[in-house]
């Protein structure tokens, strides 16, 4: 359902912390993945909590999750050729 890319892993000090960190912690991981939706549903299945609701931009989409020790972590289906113009970089797919 995903393949090789690189990962991001956002640490924030208390004053810069996004008000949608809703988390634990003060960081938050960045998973590029592939098919997003149905990455969600196997998830959901096997009882992960999902935070929010697929988002979708030019860009790619996005979702966040919690894992076992309440840390958010966002997953995220690049969309190569707009990312790429954005000056991305090169993406999984």
């Amino acid at each position: 359902m995903y393949g090789p890319g690189p990962n991001i892993l956002i640490s924030c000090a208390d004053h810069t912390k996004p008000k949608n960190l809703n988390s634990e912690s003060d960081f938050m991981v960045n998973y590029r993945v592939e098919d997003l939706e149905e990455l969600v549903k196997a998830l959901k299945a096997e009882g992960v909590e999902v935070v929010d609701e697929i988002e979708t931009y030019e860009y790619g989409k996005f979702v966040h999750i919690m894992d076992p020790e309440g840390n958010k972590i966002e997953l995220w289906e690049a969309v190569n050729e707009v990312y790429d113009q954005m000056g991305g970089g090169k993406t999984t797919k």
